[in-house]
């Protein structure tokens, strides 16, 4: 087995620089797109480590265009130089799709010689020590950082036989696929569960002629910290519940908890904080045993009548937003917080069908929602598994048979 740092005596290592053919920057060319036929242009926002997100491709104007020089080539790899501090670095090779494009100036584009496969370049690039090179290169803030192609060109990496590297790119890509598929189904396991529950929440509201408040069927609580030994808890729009220190990187303590509401397991809490993600707040139940939340959240408990499963699903889905958006007043405070009065909250309504048509119908959720962690975790998995196949295939201490 190969040490950490050696690689196999048949590999070698080279510099980035000295197993290239040809490089280049790409375009600064806009130009407008009404001026006759038009080319995609691949930007930083398109590229991803390894891939390209071709969903939102600007245009520009192919009349503007070197066609020798600038139209990228099949088997080119991109190389982003300018980004965020945890998003520089990034590269991936370029297939031919199909149509013409171009990349901004923001990506180098080079090629390889051909005993270099641009697969496991990119490969070892994007990963593990290779990232970890490449990223070192940064210079700047966190927000923009800049790698020259001056240093990255020194970059040394490991260099085996090119049948050697194809069979290892050959190997991820397969990976690829089945994390592209199991991505693909998770992604569709989302959207009926988007769909199915969107449906059954507009039809529990038939139920109910007229809706009911939500402080008809709930009760604001209002429980004091009772200086015992509580988490520290915030509210994520993405996460839901958090630790504070986890969100924060700081723990809080003694007085400074003194105001914190005491929520207790199954109860709820609307953080009404304005976010991208939740502009009109967010809204979670707790499910861990006890938490001390901020007291400027709305906590309330669902009466015994309400299935609280079932609103659960009701919360999440959003079907308070456009009340919400109705009731908050203008603006922020200094503070982040939306403008909007407790009494305002609580008059917003929800849909209140009979009992046992609300238990149906968090049921059938619940096992939808159960299926995709599945999905989610077997995806998790692969990448998982992906990223260790990595590590050993890119430096030699597993070998595969040419």
């Amino acid at each position: 087995m190969q040490s950490k740092h050696q690689i196999p005596k048949s590999w070698k290592l080279a510099k980035l620089k000295d197993i290239i053919q040809r490089t280049q920057l790409g375009t600064t060319e806009r130009g407008e797109t009404a001026c006759g036929p038009n080319i995609s242009l691949i930007k930083m926002g398109n590229l991803g480590w390894g891939c390209f997100d071709l969903a939102d491709v600007e245009k520009v104007c192919r009349d503007k265009i070197n066609t020798e020089i600038d139209i990228l080539r099949d088997g080119e790899i991109l190389f982003n130089t300018r980004n965020a501090a945890n998003l520089v670095g990034k590269s991936a090779v370029w297939r031919d799709i199909g149509s013409e494009a171009v990349a901004d100036n923001n990506l180098n584009r080079f090629t390889l010689l051909s005993d270099s496969d641009p697969d496991f370049v990119v490969a070892y690039l994007n990963d593990g020590k290779g990232k970890k090179s490449v990223q070192s290169l940064a210079v700047g803030s966190t927000s923009v950082a800049a790698i020259y192609w001056r240093d990255v060109a020194l970059l040394e990496i490991p260099s085996p036989p090119v049948e050697e590297q194809h069979e290892i790119a050959a190997i991820l890509r397969t990976w690829d696929e089945a994390i592209d598929k199991s991505s693909s189904l998770l992604s569709a396991k989302r959207t009926h569960f988007a769909a199915v529950r969107r449906e059954s929440i507009e039809a529990s509201c038939k139920f109910t002629r007229t809706p009911v408040p939500l402080g008809r069927i709930s009760a604001r609580v209002r429980r004091k910290n009772n200086g015992q030994e509580h988490p520290v808890m915030t509210i994520s729009a993405k996460s839901g519940f958090l630790l504070q220190s986890d969100k924060y990187s700081r723990d809080m303590a003694g007085s400074s908890l003194e105001h914190y509401t005491l929520l207790r397991q199954g109860e709820f809490a609307y953080n009404k904080g304005n976010s991208l993600t939740s502009p009109q707040g967010c809204l979670f139940r707790l499910e861990q045993d006890s938490a001390l939340v901020p007291h400027v959240y709305f906590c309330f408990s669902m009466a015994e009548t309400a299935f609280s499963d079932f609103y659960v699903h009701v919360f999440e889905s959003g079907h308070l937003n456009h009340q919400l958006f109705r009731v908050i007043n203008s603006g922020v405070r200094n503070d982040g917080l939306l403008n909007l009065a407790p009494e305002d909250f609580f008059r917003c309504t929800v849909p209140s069908p009979p009992h046992d048509e609300q238990v149906r119908i968090a049921r059938t959720l619940d096992a939808l929602k159960s299926e995709i962690r599945l999905y989610e975790r077997q995806l998790e998995l692969l990448q998982k598994q992906k990223r260790g196949l990595m590590q050993k295939l890119l430096t030699g201490e597993w070998r595969v048979k040419c």
